[in-house]
């Protein structure tokens, strides 16, 4: 690499910012598995309260992760993100896939607006008094 005139103090923190890039990089699949370790396990966490307060589990490890990867061709896409086939199920190697970023965040408000008319639906039958809730 490359630098212009810089004091050695930016030239380290540089080269400590691209070997963290480096790194993510090559760990990228490790990462994921973390977040969604910490996300279904840890009752601190920010996500803990839509997946493992759900009772959703990771029934995953490394190797299922790079099989799903190879499977889904995962290195050609922009932004890979992992899904799940059914929101309610486990992270299982049978219920999830990679996707682009962009195609799942559009599956996620097509997903939310059937969530929310269910919702609305129920309220309605509950402010008309009938009483079943299907």
């Amino acid at each position: 690499a490359t630098y212009l005139a810089c004091t050695p103090r930016l030239r380290f923190f540089m080269n400590k910012n691209e070997y963290a890039r480096e790194w993510r990089k090559k760990n990228y699949l490790r990462n994921k598995l973390i977040r969604i370790k910490y996300r279904c396990k840890t009752t601190k966490g920010n996500g803990y309260f839509y997946y493992g307060f759900r009772g959703i589990k990771c029934e995953l490890s490394l190797e299922d992760l790079e099989f799903l990867w190879k499977k889904y061709d995962g290195s050609k896409m922009t932004r890979p993100v992992i899904d799940r086939f059914d929101p309610y199920g486990n992270y299982t190697i049978s219920n999830c896939r990679f996707l682009e970023a962009e195609e799942n965040r559009k599956r996620a408000l097509w997903s939310n607006k059937v969530e929310w008319k269910k919702l609305a639906d129920v309220q309605n039958a509950r402010t008309k008094g009938s009483g079943s809730l299907d």
